[in-house]
């Protein structure tokens, strides 16, 4: 993630709207993974292959794994509510309010990523 938006930054002929709008698209992109990652690790027994080969699919690198667990903590407590009891959560899902204080339980460093 870095990597992409370091290049944007360092982007001359990228004027500030244009670097703001890369910004809000790679928010959104993560918090889309996250949002995956967080139905995968809830939803019964997976293996470590399994995660191996959807954070493949997400690409997700080794080093993005640090930013996967920290937006995964900050996911709200009742879009995680929704997201468990219906599958997808009922308002915009890129525009969901993030809150950290509501963890209802820690994340195991090893657990997911």
């Amino acid at each position: 993630m870095l990597t992409t938006l370091e290049s944007a930054l360092c982007e001359e002929a990228f004027s500030d709207s244009v670097i703001e709008q890369c910004l809000i698209s790679a928010k959104a992109e993560w918090m889309n993974k996250v949002k995956v990652l967080f139905k995968f690790r809830r939803t019964g027994q997976r293996t470590q292959d399994d995660l191996n080969r959807l954070l493949s699919v997400l690409h997700i690198k080794p080093e993005d794994r640090q930013l996967t667990q920290f937006w995964m903590r900050g996911l709200g407590h009742q879009y995680r509510t929704q997201l468990l009891t219906y599958g997808s959560p009922t308002s915009s899902s890129t525009e969901e309010p993030v809150s950290e204080t509501h963890s209802d339980k820690p994340l195991p460093s090893s657990s997911l990523v």
